[in-house]
């Protein structure tokens, strides 16, 4: 019998923008903050208008796409060049992100769910905000809704060299909380960044699902969460019950309705060049990050929509079927294949006659 000890969940990873900042907030105030803007520049000398800034956050989001652009200090530094003509003094910049900092902080709201799902988390998990982002807005943020009484780590990307996806945020959290890659779990709404970068050191990842965007999962099917949700008051649920009892990702997404439904694993080779690693264990079986390579194809395909899987089986057949067992737990009906066979593609050709 296979037995893969999934380790506890100790730890919960939660990004910021858009995860738990209710953007929305600051969208609605555009104007707000681009009069304060547009007033300040004008009183140093050139004529500038709110309605200027908007049509350079127009072209900001037509050339680099959409994004809370007004966040960033390149933005305003853009305003300045074009409005001016001439790159103001830095201490220019420094005021008028300034006046923005105080805009976000008296206008920025939290999701309605986050406060509610931390206060539940925090006294079974460490929780670690995990955050793409100018450090100083961020710690605007922190401070306003005194997140630093949730918190057990801040890993803010404007306070290193490295942004989401690169590992070294996920990799200082853990190293901070003394936790293993595999007792953690990412929240987050970016596929591109949340869910890749967790993914990358074998965490656990939940996708969250507040803008309906698939932007990303369609131009990267394989980058597939653990779990995909609606509203962050699911997570201590789906904590609750582990991740091998969590419902297959994005099940109710319009990806998942394609019009491939059946899949074909093989996964019966002795693994001959891995010498010792395959003595006892069938190679789809090794951990990476801590999880079964085959935990990962099973839940990659399922995110695109198969829900009937082919396993071809040969080396170590019983430790595979003991893992997938009767598929409930990846959402899925298992289709056992053995052999013997003469090769791979005879292997393939036996599946074919069953495939829809």
């Amino acid at each position: 019998t296979y037995r893969w000890e999934q380790k506890l969940i100790k730890a919960v990873f939660i990004d910021a923008n858009r995860t738990i900042e209710d953007y929305s907030s600051i969208e609605k105030n555009h104007f707000e903050i681009f009069n304060l803007i547009a007033e300040y520049i004008s009183n140093k000398g050139p004529h500038c208008s709110p309605d200027m800034i908007n049509q350079i956050y127009l072209q900001f989001a037509a050339s680099y796409g959409a994004s809370s652009w007004e966040y960033h200090p390149i933005f305003w530094r853009s305003v300045v060049r074009q409005t001016c003509g001439r790159v103001l003094y830095n201490s220019y910049l420094r005021e008028i992100y300034a006046l923005f900092l105080e805009f976000y902080e008296k206008t920025i709201k939290l999701h309605e769910d986050v406060i509610i799902t931390i206060e539940k988390l925090k006294p079974r998990y460490r929780l670690a905000l995990v955050a793409n982002g100018n450090a100083e807005r961020l710690h605007r943020l922190i401070s306003v809704y005194k997140l630093d009484n949730y918190f057990d780590c801040l890993a803010i990307s404007g306070e290193s060299p490295f942004s989401k996806p690169d590992p070294f945020l996920f990799k200082y959290a853990l190293k901070e909380l003394n936790i293993e890659s595999g007792e953690a779990v990412m929240i987050g709404d970016r596929f591109a960044t949340d869910i890749t970068g967790a993914r990358s050191l074998g965490m656990r990842t939940i996708h969250l699902s507040r803008y309906d965007s698939m932007e990303d999962l369609n131009n990267n099917p394989w980058i597939c969460p653990d779990a995909d949700i609606r509203s962050l008051k699911e997570v201590p649920a789906l904590l609750e019950h582990g991740p091998t009892l969590w419902p297959s990702s994005l099940g109710d997404n319009p990806t998942s309705r394609s019009a491939i439904t059946d899949a074909i694993v093989v996964c019966g080779g002795k693994g001959s060049r891995m010498g010792s690693l395959t003595l006892n264990n069938q190679k789809c079986l090794l951990p990476l990050g801590g999880i079964p390579m085959l935990d990962y194809i099973v839940r990659a395909l399922t995110a695109v929509g198969c829900r009937r899987i082919f396993f071809i089986l040969g080396h170590y057949s019983s430790l595979v079927k003991s893992m997938i067992g009767d598929g409930k737990t990846y959402g899925i009906e298992p289709v056992f294949q053995e052999g013997p066979f003469s090769g791979t593609l005879h292997s393939i050709a036996s599946c074919l006659p069953s495939i829809k």
